[in-house]
């Protein structure tokens, strides 16, 4: 859930960054109600993604308060009828009690800190996709030489940003004289088949 939070924030923030930077795009055709409704459809799903994780994480902080709680139970009821059928003593017992109560703090305490530290771990795990994103090749002596090249092919071309796939199995041929429009949301793959085609990045397979 911590993941999906900070994905949809990630969502939210880009798709606001990209109406402010084509503001003038979207005054002259005039979209700005789609543009709004596109941002609350945004905000609305990380809200409930947002609620979803604190009901989660409220649900599993009383949920280790509540095994505590029945464990005490437990150890009464066992504890009690063997008292009374004389295999266990009242010091025996007392004495159980204490240990448990010892045992339990720092058990509890170890659970809610994981559940704190969840959100830390996915941060982290995001900052090490970020860090794995493809960059371009570092080559001084690249040249691109398009002449006699009569055609441009992809056969199956998966290609990936980290563990998140831009494009997947993409086979087409750009025949020479073509001329080719490449439409698509933002993150569809457009720029990245483009940057693979001028050789920016390698393919991944």
């Amino acid at each position: 859930m911590s993941k999906e939070v900070m994905e949809k924030w990630a969502l939210l923030s880009r798709r606001i960054q990209d109406s402010l930077s084509g503001v003038d795009v979207v005054k002259i055709f005039s979209a700005e109600e789609r543009e709004t409704n596109s941002i609350h459809n945004h905000l609305e799903d990380l809200k409930r993604s947002d609620i979803k994780q604190n009901i989660i994480s409220s649900f599993s902080s009383e949920l280790m308060s509540l095994i505590g709680a029945l464990g005490g139970f437990v150890v009464l009821w066992f504890g009690g009828i063997n008292i009374i059928k004389g295999t266990f003593t009242i010091g025996g017992y007392i004495a159980f009690t204490g240990y448990l109560a010892k045992l339990y703090g720092p058990t509890q305490s170890i659970a809610m800190q994981g559940l704190s530290f969840q959100p830390a771990i996915t941060a982290l795990n995001r900052v090490s996709e970020f860090s794995s994103i493809a960059q371009e090749e570092e080559d001084p002596d690249r040249k691109i030489n398009i002449q006699g090249i009569n055609r441009i092919e992809f056969k199956n071309v998966t290609f990936s940003y980290g563990k998140k796939k831009a494009i997947e199995n993409i086979t087409l041929t750009i025949n020479k004289n073509d001329k080719v429009l490449i439409t698509g949301p933002n993150g569809s793959g457009k720029s990245t088949m483009v940057k693979l085609i001028l050789g920016l990045y390698k393919v991944k397979s």
